[in-house]
């Protein structure tokens, strides 16, 4: 049941971040200090379909300039 991927659903240092990339696991992320960071693991099939669709309507919900 466990994913080999995650994905980068925020980052407060890259706000302006369009794309929502993912990393293999054990797989290093460079965090800044102060910032907050959401992953969620990838699964195969309708699990991870349904943190896709997750990540696409915050996407959608986040203000851009």
């Amino acid at each position: 049941m466990g994913g080999s991927r995650w994905l980068c659903m925020l980052d407060t240092n890259q706000p302006d971040r369009a794309d929502s990339p993912a990393f293999d696991v054990g797989q290093t992320y460079d965090v800044t200090a102060r910032s907050f960071l959401l992953f969620a693991g990838l699964t195969a099939g309708n699990p991870g379909r349904a943190v896709q669709r997750i990540v696409l309507e915050f996407a959608a919900l986040t203000p851009r300039d």
